[in-house]
C-alpha cells in the first residue's frame, strides 16, 4: 500500500482484478462457472475496486513490470508503506537486508493463499532489483509481493522508517523458489504519480526533501512490527514536517468541463483550481451526483493541475468537488451537467497480459488481487513458465 486506497502489484497480472483481500489468510474456491467465492473461514477482508491499471510495458525483464489499484474505500492508514525515495536510496547497496512478503507457494510446495514473509539480502540493482538465493527468497505465485527494508531515522519517537523497495516481478526459471527480480518502484514512481494523481513522495519535491503532513510512518520495530500509537512525522532524509496554525479553508473553482464520449461509459475530466494559504491543498474529489444528491462515483487528485477523472453516469445529474488542505479543512464548487460542453475527446489505456495473483505489503498486513481466470490457469498449473513469473 502506498496510500490507504492505492495498491500496486506486478503488472503483468494484467488489469482486470476483481477484489482485494486484505489479511493473514486467503482461502479461494471458485463456482462452475469460474467465479471466485470467498471461503467462510478465510480471515481476510474484501475491499471493492474502483480501477487498476498495467503499465504499458508491464513485460518480464522490463523494469516497468507495475500496476496499480484504487479502492472504492480506504484500508487502515497503518497498512500503508511509503517507497524508498531521494536520499534513502543511498542505502541500495549489496548486502543490504530487506523483507520479502508474499500469498505464493513455499519451498515445500504448499497451496498459496498463506502470507509468508522472509529476510533476505539484495545482490544488485539496476534495471531491476535482485534479491534473495534458493534458501531464502521469493517463490511462485509471490508476484506484486513487496521488498522492504528499515531506514534510520532522526525522529526519537520511530527510529526505524518503513519503505517499500519493490514488487516481484519474475523469479528463476526451473525453481519455485530462490532469487527474485523487483520493479524497483523509485524507477516507476512517475508513471504511478500520473496515472494514479496521487502525490506518492510527500516528504520530497523531485529528489529534495520537503515533507508535507502527509509525510508521515507508523512506528515499527526493525523486524517490522506495528506499535501502538498514532503515525508520526517521518524524518529520514531530513527534519520532520512542521504543522502551522492554519484556521482557512481552502479555495476550489471549476475551471473547465468535458466529455469523452467515444468512451462505453463515457468518461468525464475536469479540471479544478484549488489552492490553500496554510497547510496546502492535500486532495481535491469529484463527485458525479444523482438529481437526489446520492453519490454516484467519487474520484481523487493529490497533484497540481487538479485534472480529475471519472465514469458518468446516465443517472448523475451534477458534479461536485471538494478541496481538502492538510488540515481538513474543506471547501466546494458544484456544477450541473446542463452546463457540459458537447465536445468529445480521445483518451485510451492499455493493460498486458495476465498472470496468477499479486500480493501484500507488510509483515503485518497482506493482500491478494484475484483475477479469475487468470487464477483458475495458475491453480490448475501450479508454477509459471520461463523467464517465470512469480
Amino acid at each position: 500500500m502506498l496510500e490507504d486506497d492505492l495498491v500496486v502489484y506486478a503488472g503483468h497480472c494484467g488489469a482486470a482484478i476483481s477484489r482485494v483481500f486484505a489479511g493473514d489468510e486467503v482461502v479461494v474456491e471458485f463456482d462452475p462457472d469460474g467465479r471466485v467465492i470467498t471461503d467462510a473461514t478465510s480471515t481476510s477482508r474484501s475491499f471493492e475496486v474502483m480501477e487498476c491499471r498495467a503499465h504499458p510495458d508491464s513485460t518480464l525483464a522490463s523494469g516497468t513490470d507495475v500496476g496499480f489499484c484504487l479502492l472504492a474505500e480506504p484500508m487502515d492508514p497503518s497498512t500503508v508503506i511509503l517507497p524508498l525515495y531521494g536520499c534513502e536510496r543511498a542505502v541500495l547497496e549489496p548486502g543490504l537486508v530487506t523483507t520479502l512478503v508474499g500469498f505464493g507457494y513455499d519451498e515445500q510446495g504448499n497451496a498459496p493463499g498463506a502470507k509468508r514473509a522472509v529476510q533476505a539480502e539484495l545482490i544488485s540493482a539496476s534495471r531491476e532489483i535482485r534479491i534473495g538465493d534458493d534458501s531464502h527468497g521469493p517463490c511462485s505465485g509471490d508476484s506484486g509481493g513487496p521488498a522492504m527494508v528499515a531506514v534510520e531515522s532522526a525522529n526519537d519517537e520511530s527510529p526505524f522508517e518503513w519503505r517499500t523497495v519493490g514488487v516481484l516481478s519474475s523469479g528463476i526459471s526451473g525453481s519455485p523458489c530462490g532469487t527474485g527480480y523487483y520493479t524497483d518502484l523509485g524507477a516507476v514512481l512517475d508513471w504511478l504519480e500520473q496515472e494514479s494523481r496521487r502525490d506518492l513522495t510527500p516528504c520530497f519535491d523531485g529528489n529534495a526533501w520537503a515533507p508535507s503532513a502527509r509525510c508521515t510512518s507508523f512506528q515499527r520495530s526493525a523486524e517490522g512490527v506495528l506499535s501502538a500509537g498514532a503515525a508520526s512525522f517521518a524524518a529520514t532524509c531530513g527534519p520532520p514536517y512542521a504543522p502551522m496554525p492554519d484556521d482557512d479553508p481552502p479555495e476550489v473553482s471549476i475551471l473547465a468541463i468535458d466529455v469523452d464520449r467515444t468512451s462505453d461509459p463515457p468518461v468525464i475530466g475536469v479540471r479544478v483550481q484549488a489552492s490553500d494559504r496554510g497547510s496546502g491543498v492535500a486532495r481535491v474529489v469529484l463527485e458525479t451526483l444523482s438529481g437526489e444528491g446520492d453519490a454516484l462515483d467519487v474520484r481523487a487528485s493529490e497533484l497540481a493541475p487538479f485534472d480529475v477523472q471519472a465514469p458518468l453516469s446516465a443517472a448523475a445529474r451534477r458534479l461536485r468537488v471538494t478541496a481538502i488542505d492538510h488540515a481538513t479543512l474543506s471547501a466546494m464548487d458544484e456544477a450541473e451537467l446542463t452546463e457540459l460542453s458537447p465536445r468529445a475527446t480521445t483518451r485510451a489505456a492499455s493493460c498486458s497480459c495476465a498472470a496468477p495473483f499479486a500480493s501484500s505489503p507488510l509483515p503485518s498486513v497482506g493482500f491478494l488481487l484475484l483475477l479469475g481466470q487468470a487464477l483458475r490457469r495458475a491453480r490448475a498449473r501450479g508454477k509459471m513458465v520461463s523467464r517465470r513469473a512469480a
